[in-house]
């Protein structure tokens, strides 16, 4: 509902409780940096959340690989975070990559896909 200090608080907090007990790399721990990153965005932290975005990207590359859709979302995620930050060729290239990917991965139909094109066509 827009608290989103207090939001930040539980969001730092799970992410520390998810790496302590299941490690930096478990897939859980990974969520919740996203989530935090999520949080730290709509805080207008854009450079705060460039910097846990790119490290959520890499861990879900590594750990579940380029196509999962989870890493997919994940580079959507940066690319909007880099849009804000006015990098509009990183967000260009990512975006272009995540639309691509949905479309071989999900199809042409798919929501994601649809919403993936809308992003990269508001964009341009």
């Amino acid at each position: 509902m827009g608290d989103y200090p207090n939001s930040l608080t539980l969001a730092r907090h799970a992410y520390h409780q998810w790496r302590d007990t299941l490690g930096e790399d478990h897939p859980d721990t990974i969520t919740a940096a996203a989530n935090l990153a999520a949080t730290v965005r709509a805080l207008g932290d854009y450079p705060g959340a460039r910097t846990i975005e790119d490290d959520v990207l890499a861990r879900y590359r590594r750990v579940l690989g380029e196509d999962h859709p989870d890493t997919i979302n994940a580079a959507a995620h940066l690319a909007a975070t880099l849009r804000a930050l006015g990098d509009y060729p990183g967000a260009r290239t990512i975006e272009d990559d995540v639309l691509a990917r949905y479309r071989r991965i999900l199809g042409e139909d798919h929501p994601d896909t649809i919403n993936a094109a809308a992003n990269l066509a508001d964009m341009l």
